[in-house]
């Protein structure tokens, strides 16, 4: 945290995130984060008075996370914009503790090196029946 000019845990709002020490690094990791999803071409600008009726405009804000060395900011679609219908079409699968856990075991067990790999974006590349529109992020208007 020190390395990163940065102090304390990580900043819950885009606004605390610029009060506090190391602004230039996040800001940096929210271009990261929107060249990375604009790479990937899975969204296009859209002007919010030609949404289409009836279509749900989501909300979004950036969630902010440390690591060693490095600085994250990545764009989440608010739970709150979301209906009852949607939790189980709008989701990022991941692994369960348990599953990693037995995994660690297995591996030290058998004697086998574990490798950390942090994939970018990793779960936007997924097939969508209907467009979804979602308002632009803070700060980016």
């Amino acid at each position: 945290r020190q390395a990163l000019g940065m102090t304390g845990k990580e900043p819950a709002t885009r606004g605390e995130a610029k009060k506090r020490g190391g602004w230039s690094k996040w800001c940096a990791a929210e271009k990261v984060e929107l060249a990375a999803l604009c790479a990937l071409q899975c969204w296009g600008y859209v002007d919010p008075s030609t949404v289409p009726k009836g279509a749900r405009l989501y909300c979004c804000k950036y969630v902010y996370k440390q690591g060693p060395g490095c600085a994250k900011a990545r764009l989440c679609v608010l739970g709150n914009t979301q209906g009852c219908d949607d939790y189980d079409e709008i989701f990022a699968p991941v692994c369960w503790q348990d599953s990693a856990r037995m995994l660690c075991g297995l591996a030290a067990r058998n004697n086998y090196a574990i490798h950390l790999v942090d994939i970018q974006n990793a779960f936007v590349n997924s097939d969508l029946d209907r467009d979804l529109y979602m308002a632009l992020p803070p700060g980016d208007r």
